[in-house]
């Protein structure tokens, strides 16, 4: 049953996983896996748990990548663009996982494009141009920039979004 999904949420290391699966009690493994059960029903994969990593749409793949991230306990998860090269419906599944994440305390760390979902997962926000930190606050900054730097930024992925965006010859 969970042959499959153990090739993207791996439970045991790679090295020595035959000691690993003798070592470990069946109590250890079934508490595991019911970890992993319900760290795939928080962001609605648990249909999923017995597909091949290949069988899985880009915003399941996303999803499965957090709850790798989360069966290791980490205090802070890093995000890089993680809805980035995904369709609408397959952001909005991201999305979602990232806020049920903040509704449950977890610390995070999103980088990003994306001015929606930073507005809708961010508690704070800073805008970096050239490496360095121009405006920094609450997602509340994105409504009335400050910076030049963050005014064309927005202004541009106003445009990108309405599908005006920059011509190309």
């Amino acid at each position: 049953m969970w042959r499959k999904f153990k090739s993207e949420v791996k439970l045991l290391p790679r090295k020595g996983r035959g000691q690993a699966k003798k070592a470990l009690s069946a109590r250890l493994l079934n508490k595991a896996r019911q970890e992993v059960a319900n760290l795939l029903k928080s962001v609605n994969l648990l249909e999923k748990k017995d597909n091949y990593p290949g069988q899985l749409s880009g915003g399941e793949a996303q999803r499965t990548a957090i709850v790798r991230a989360l069966i290791l306990k980490p205090k802070i998860i890093c995000f890089d663009e993680p809805t980035s090269a995904l369709d609408p419906k397959l952001k909005n599944e991201v999305a979602q996982a990232i806020l049920a994440l903040k509704k449950n305390g977890t610390t995070m760390i999103v980088v990003t494009h994306e001015m929606e979902l930073a507005k809708k997962v961010s508690d704070q926000l800073a805008f970096i141009e050239k490496g360095k930190i121009v405006e920094e606050g609450e997602p509340t900054i994105l409504y009335q920039p400050q910076p030049q730097a963050l005014k064309d930024f927005l202004s541009l992925e106003r445009k990108n979004s309405d599908g005006r965006g920059e011509e190309t010859t």
